[in-house]
C-alpha cells in the first residue's frame, strides 16, 4: 500500500507542476527603463562629483604656488622674475632663471632645483651665453606636479595638445618636457603688439615698446613678459588683495609655453579668459598673441586666479574685460574689486 501511494504522489507531482513565476515582457521592458533613468541622473552626478574634486585640486596648486611665491619674497625681498630671457643690454640671459624654477625650493622640489646650474641656460644652442647638456638632461621628460590641472587632459602629456614638442630656449630646441599650466600674471602688458581681444585699447596695452626693460614703471602688471623685473609687495599699490599674481593657463596650445622656457611667460590680461579666439589648429609660436591668456579645461568656463595676498578665486570668462585688466595692473590707480 505505502508503495502505490508514493507512486500515487509522484504521478501526481507529475501531471501537476508547481506554477513558476517570471517577468513578462513588458514588466521587464519598464524594469530596464527604470535603471536606465537611474543611470542617466546617476552619471551627471558622479561627474559633477569629480570635476569638484578635481577643481579643488587646481585650487590647491594655485594656492601652493601663491605661497611659495610669498616665501621667495620673504626671503629674497622681492618676487623672481617671470622670466630674464633678454636684459636692457640685449644679452639672453640664463634660461634657468624663470619664475617656475625660482620657486622649487619653497614647493618641496629642491631634488629638481639642485640638479639645474642656474649659470647656464637649458640648451646646447650658440646663441645663448652658455649652455649645459646637463640641464637639458634634467628637465627632459620632466614632469612638474605642481603645473598639472586634473581637469586638464594634456597637462601631464610633457607635448604639446597636437603632439609637437615644446621650445625651451626661445625657438630653437624642441624637447619634451613639463607643460606651464599656471603662470604668472604680467597685467595688461605689451606684448611686440597688443592682443586682438585688446584692439590697442590703452587700459588692456598699458606698456611701452621698451617692455623687456627691468623698470617697474615698464611692467604694469606683477611681473614683466621676459623681463629683469622683480616686483616687491610695495610696488603694488592697488593693493594686493586687488591684484592679479597668478593665474591657470593652458599651456598646451603654444610651443613657447613649457615650464623652462623663458620666452613671453606670464599671462596677459589682455587676452580674455578663455579667449573665444584661441586657434585650437595653430600650437606654434605665432600663436602667441591668442592662444598664451588665462585660461582652463574646468566646466561651465572660467579659470583659477591667485590675488597678490594669496587669496585663490575662480573668475567667470564672462568678467567684464576693463575690470579683468583692471585687476591685472599693480599700480594704475583703478579702483577694481572682484565681482
Amino acid at each position: 500500500m505505502i508503495r502505490s501511494r508514493n507512486r500515487l504522489g509522484r504521478g501526481y507531482a507529475k501531471a501537476c507542476p508547481r506554477p513558476l513565476h517570471g517577468f513578462t515582457l513588458v514588466e521587464l521592458l519598464v524594469v530596464i527603463a527604470i535603471i536606465g533613468t537611474l543611470v542617466g541622473l546617476l552619471i551627471p552626478a558622479v561627474q559633477a562629483a569629480r570635476e569638484s574634486a578635481r577643481r579643488l585640486k587646481c585650487s590647491n596648486n594655485v594656492k601652493q604656488i601663491g605661497l611659495a611665491m610669498h616665501m621667495h619674497h620673504d626671503n629674497k625681498g622681492k618676487l623672481p622674475f617671470a622670466a630674464n630671457a633678454q636684459v636692457t643690454t640685449g644679452v639672453w640671459a640664463s634660461v634657468a632663471r624663470t619664475w617656475g624654477v625660482d620657486v622649487m625650493p619653497f614647493i618641496e622640489m629642491n631634488d629638481v632645483f639642485n640638479l639645474i646650474d642656474k649659470t647656464k641656460s637649458m640648451t646646447d644652442n650658440s646663441t645663448g651665453p652658455g649652455y649645459s647638456m646637463s640641464n637639458l638632461a634634467v628637465i627632459t621628460n620632466r614632469r612638474i606636479p605642481f603645473q598639472e590641472c586634473p581637469s586638464n587632459p594634456s597637462a601631464s602629456l610633457l607635448t604639446r595638445r597636437d603632439g609637437q614638442l615644446f621650445s625651451v630656449y626661445s625657438m630653437y630646441d624642441q624637447i619634451k618636457t613639463a607643460v606651464l599650466g599656471y603662470s604668472v600674471c604680467n597685467g595688461p602688458q605689451f606684448s611686440d603688439s597688443c592682443a586682438p581681444d585688446c584692439a590697442n585699447q590703452a587700459f588692456c596695452c598699458a606698456a611701452g615698446s621698451t617692455w623687456t626693460d627691468p623698470e617697474a614703471q615698464f611692467n604694469p602688471g606683477m611681473f614683466g613678459s621676459r623681463a629683469a623685473f622683480q616686483c616687491q609687495f610695495k610696488q603694488v599699490t592697488d593693493g594686493l588683495s586687488n591684484t592679479i599674481m597668478l593665474s591657470e593657463t593652458r599651456g598646451e596650445l603654444n610651443e613657447l609655453r613649457s615650464v623652462f622656457n623663458a620666452n613671453f611667460q606670464g599671462v596677459d590680461t589682455g587676452i580674455r579668459i578663455n579667449s573665444p579666439l584661441t586657434d585650437l589648429t595653430n600650437s606654434s609660436w605665432t600663436s602667441y598673441r591668442l592662444n598664451t591668456g588665462a585660461g582652463s579645461s574646468h566646466a561651465g568656463g572660467g579659470a583659477m586666479f591667485c590675488m597678490g595676498d594669496g587669496a585663490v578665486v575662480f573668475l567667470s570668462d564672462q568678467i567684464d574685460y576693463v575690470l579683468y585688466n583692471a585687476l591685472g595692473g599693480r599700480a594704475d590707480g583703478v579702483t577694481s574689486r572682484l565681482p
